[in-house]
């Protein structure tokens, strides 16, 4: 059976121009490692089971596919879309005072981005440091996000996160 083709593709391979999308009912997804987003310069590996998983390029765990070469795939993005829909996080380490993170949360939502999640990684009596799950459009997006974060004077670092963890496939 054959599915029809979707509106918003996430990755094609150059190749062969087949789309492959982020839904679930796709052959395709990006990696939870490294959660790459448009910008982000990519590869396609084939898993059994799971279909083409995509990497951000600098993603630790290609390491462990180096010697299958016939597993790589060669993709690219699509035209950008306008739509915030791609997940990433990004790290941030603020002063523990009152109101710091509301302004932080108040940042990303005006600079148009959704946080989906957020954990506390380490929580000291003079600072946190927070890890947010957030839907960009792409790596500019990212960039404008972390970019209004970091000049906050209560942050004293913000930048994108990836768990790179061997185990995570």
């Amino acid at each position: 059976i054959r599915r029809p083709p979707r509106s918003t593709p996430l990755y094609s391979s150059a190749a062969s121009d087949v789309y492959k999308r982020q839904s679930p009912d796709s052959n395709g997804s990006p990696a939870p490692c490294c959660l790459p987003i448009p910008g982000d310069p990519i590869v396609g590996i084939a898993q059994k089971k799971r279909g083409v998983v995509v990497h951000a390029i600098d993603c630790a765990l290609l390491a462990s596919f180096e010697s299958i070469p016939n597993l790589w795939l060669e993709v690219r993005w699509p035209s950008s879309t306008n739509k915030p829909v791609h997940s990433t996080s990004i790290e941030v380490t603020m002063v523990n005072s009152v109101g710091v993170l509301g302004r932080i949360c108040t940042l990303i939502g005006e600079q148009g981005a959704n946080i989906s999640d957020l954990t506390f990684v380490m929580r000291k009596p003079d600072f946190y440091k927070t890890v947010f799950e957030l839907t960009v459009r792409d790596l500019k997006h990212l960039h404008n996000i972390i970019t209004s974060i970091q000049v906050d004077m209560d942050v004293s670092e913000a930048s994108r996160y990836r768990t790179n963890n061997i185990n995570v496939k």
